[in-house]
């Protein structure tokens, strides 16, 4: 699956579990948010990496990156998923 059709597919399971607004985002120099999800007029910051290797870890800097975005854009949660 490509990484385009990953996003889509987590932006369109989020929207029907959570009942939410959900907007993709990513792309070069989006400061680490693939897409923004809205509830109730709250925005969820999302990061979504594709492993080719399960066994690959995630550095610390990606939680940093997002944590950084939702403080700059007022949002107060973030969440990086992982596949």
């Amino acid at each position: 699956m490509s990484p385009k059709i990953l996003k889509y597919m987590v932006g369109s399971v989020l929207s029907d579990f959570l009942d939410c607004e959900v907007r993709h985002v990513g792309q070069p120099g989006d400061d680490g948010t693939d897409l923004n999800c809205f509830d109730r007029g709250q925005p969820l910051l999302i990061q979504i990496k594709r492993r080719g290797n399960p066994n690959k870890t995630e550095g610390i800097d990606v939680v940093k990156l997002i944590f950084a975005s939702a403080f700059a854009s007022g949002a107060n949660s973030g969440m990086v998923s992982l596949s």
